[in-house]
């Protein structure tokens, strides 16, 4: 984060925190953010936070509209523009903005990981070099430190021009279109041919006196891809003799595909191991929204169940410019130097999406009725075709004899949602939650309904943009005021994956509204649809006080409204979910917002009756800090301020800015993230101290729109104000 006050500028001890709902790391490539290096790309000490579930673990709460009858109404209240005026001393002369950033994550102590052999892996399908130049792919890749790189859509002529560029003194590339590139030397090189046409290439290297078995892989999808992950996990990996193992490469499915069962039924991949699921980092496309075969996890990095790596960290790099149509995936592994597993994974516990939660058993009672539809849709209010069902396409109840799901047929195309809320009352809990020491903890099961295509009596998920699902958990205030917004982020995952969330409830809450929405995206045909199940809402009274002191300051999340939550200037727009939009071209592929109905889009020529002007534009909201006017002077005052953001393509750029403002009105300090240019939703978390006597603050929501086709997106925005230890 940089902080800019008056009489110079500087770069604060702490930079950006980024926290994403369905994202990737940083950005490459001019002007934007360097890559991270080997040693802070994929650190064993730190845990990536992902989606809701991060917003959840910090606190970041976040607002959603009062409408009971109607949860996905994006409408707001609240004067975006805020009086500027401030009767207050000015801010002390001495106070440094440098000193102000807060780490937005709890630190933990490192984890002590057992003695093994490290090994990193790179893979990127290189589309036959259509974006990029082997010598710029190269360079790339030598700045990652790879012990072995698993290239795809590749020759042998260009395979060997990246290795050279990229330091790679081992190389072998097949017939087919892949090619592997190693530090160390490659024994046994060999082709291995699999089904209609497809194959892989092999060979083994030594790292640290251990052999290892290494393939570079570039699969079909539907049946094809089906019988070719059928015979590498049945035929070619039970063939192998070595158990240390890497299998790498563009998988063209993901986990829970039919695919990827075959797989999945010897090997386990890098993505799940850390508790993603499925599209939370996108690997393919690289730029814009859900093209025909949805945002995927299809670049994979595998290694045997028998024989299990830790997976110290995993990064799904979004880089400017890119590079392919594929994004770059980094691995760091950890094998054992026996043949015999590690004794656990210490990692594992931490990347449980219910770690935070009681332990099972003690959890408390669930206060949601019918959570999970075997008595039909009593207790929830539902629009849009919302059912329970026995059903949902391949999908039977994860348990139970029932489950929510979806419209069966397309709807309107302008309504393509389905929705379910219901209120939990917690007035009966007033004195804790005004305390600070109310929690809730929100778990729900998500999946799709998939159509499906059959070949010579296989059967395989029929490729597409799914239809996608979310979970929001909201807390109210005694007149129905929405306080904070907690969401699961939209998912599409082919079979039940689970949500979790710990939502520290802010003082004033008297209700819970928890609601589940699904998002229709199928691109013609019968629609398939996303389900939930085995929703959950548990009270607890925590003995000690948490550190939210107030609901967002930013309402309704800073969804478009009438008024306005956000100060709406030229170059931005409301944008409704899931439409064509635009005069730029964005049609074939609508763009989707992070969750809800509604988010905000800008790009120069948003605005059809006006001539196209490229420059800056921000949206703004100025908010009033003086109810904590005592913790602010005493230095105890910090604001988490967060927004969900991404790009169309990879060369906009979009970043928060929180301005401090002066006793007069002026701005004291400006705050920035760095630059996002991520093609994909990426949560943004910062976590500032206010500075005595500071009083407003302004949220910006910045993107310098450099050309006519800059478009960028913003959602989820939030200012939530919390207690933390005073300053020394």
């Amino acid at each position: 984060m940089s902080a800019v006050g008056r009489g110079g500028t500087g770069t604060a001890a702490l930079l950006l925190a980024c926290i994403v709902a369905a994202c990737g790391g940083g950005g490459g490539g001019p002007g934007a953010a360097p890559d991270p290096g080997p040693a802070d790309l994929l650190s064993a000490d730190v845990e990536t936070l992902d989606g809701a579930d991060a917003d959840a673990r910090d606190g970041t709460l976040l607002d959603l509209p009062t409408d009971l009858p109607d949860p996905g109404d994006e409408t707001t209240a609240g004067d975006a523009n805020g009086d500027e005026s401030i009767a207050a001393d000015p801010i002390p002369g001495d106070v440094d903005p440098e000193t102000l950033p807060l780490s937005p994550v709890d630190t933990t102590p490192p984890v002590q990981l057992p003695d093994g052999v490290s090994l990193r892996v790179a893979t990127l399908n290189v589309y036959g070099f259509h974006f990029a130049t082997p010598e710029e792919i190269g360079a790339w890749l030598g700045g990652q430190d790879a012990d072995l790189a698993m290239l795809e859509e590749i020759g042998a002529d260009t395979a060997a021009r990246v290795a050279t560029a990229a330091g790679f003194p081992y190389l072998f590339a097949g017939g087919g279109d892949e090619a592997l590139l190693s530090k160390t030397p490659l024994d046994g090189p060999a082709e291995v041919p699999l089904v209609d046409g497809r194959g892989l290439i092999h060979a083994t290297t030594v790292v640290e006196d251990v052999t290892f078995s290494v393939y570079a892989a570039h699969i079909s999808w539907h049946v094809e891809g089906n019988l070719q992950a059928r015979q590498i996990a049945r035929e070619v990996m039970a063939a192998d003799p070595l158990p240390h193992l890497v299998l790498a490469g563009d998988f063209n499915d993901e986990h829970y595909s039919t695919q990827n069962n075959y797989l999945d039924e010897v090997l386990t991949d890098a993505a799940t191991s850390m508790g993603w699921y499925p599209g939370q980092h996108i690997t393919w496309p690289s730029t814009g929204f859900d093209e025909t075969e949805g945002a995927q996890t299809i670049d994979l990095v595998f290694f045997r169940k028998a024989l299990p790596a830790i997976v110290k960290g995993l990064a799904v790099l979004n880089l400017s410019p890119v590079l392919s149509d594929h994004k770059p995936v980094v691995a760091d592994l950890l094998y054992p130097r026996e043949d015999l597993p590690f004794a656990s994974d210490p990692l594992a516990a931490g990347r449980d999406p219910f770690a935070a939660f009681p332990p099972a058993g003690t959890r408390t009672p669930n206060l949601l009725v019918n959570p999970g539809a075997e008595d039909g849709l009593s207790g929830w209010d539902v629009g849009g075709g919302a059912q329970a069902a026995a059903t949902c396409q391949q999908l039977a109840p994860r348990t139970g004899t029932a489950l929510f799901k979806g419209f069966d047929t397309q709807p309107d195309p302008g309504v393509p949602w389905s929705w379910a809320t219901q209120v939990v009352d917690l007035s009966s809990r007033a004195a804790p939650i005004d305390a600070g020491r109310g929690r809730l903890y929100a778990s729900a099961w998500l999946a799709t309904g998939y159509r499906t295509v059959e070949k010579d009596g296989e059967v395989s998920n029929l490729l597409t943009t799914y239809s996608d699902g979310e979970v929001i958990v909201e807390t109210l205030d005694a007149t129905g005021v929405a306080l904070s917004r907690t969401v699961s982020g939209r998912r599409d995952t082919l079979a039940w994956h689970p949500f979790a969330a710990v939502v520290d409830v802010p003082p004033g809450a008297r209700a819970a509204r928890v609601t589940w929405m699904s998002h229709y995206k199928s691109q013609g045909g019968d629609a398939d649809t996303a389900a939930v199940d085995d929703l959950y809402l548990g009270f607890e009274e925590v003995a000690t006080a948490h550190r939210v002191l107030g609901g967002t300051l930013v309402p309704g999340g800073g969804k478009p409204g009438d008024p306005p939550a956000l100060a709406i200037p030229a170059g931005w727009a409301a944008m409704p979910d899931g439409q064509p939009v635009g005069p730029w071209g964005i049609t074939l592929f609508p763009p989707y917002c992070a969750s809800g109905k509604a988010c905000f889009i800008a790009n120069p020529g948003v605005d059809p009756d006006t001539e196209p002007v490229v420059g800056p534009a921000a949206l703004t909201r100025t908010v009033d800090l003086a109810p904590w006017a005592a913790d602010v002077d005493a230095g105890r005052l910090a604001i988490r301020w967060a927004a969900s953001l991404r790009t169309f393509s990879a060369l906009a750029s979009v970043h928060l800015a929180l301005v401090v403002l002066d006793a007069d009105g002026s701005p004291w300090a400006t705050f920035e993230s760095p630059p996002l240019q991520a093609a994909e939703w990426t949560r943004v978390v910062q976590l500032t101290r206010m500075p005595p006597n500071a009083r407003k603050v302004r949220i910006e929501v910045r993107t310098p729109l450099d050309r006519a086709d800059d478009t960028v997106f913003a959602d989820e925005v939030s200012l939530v104000p919390e207690r933390v230890p005073a300053s020394e």
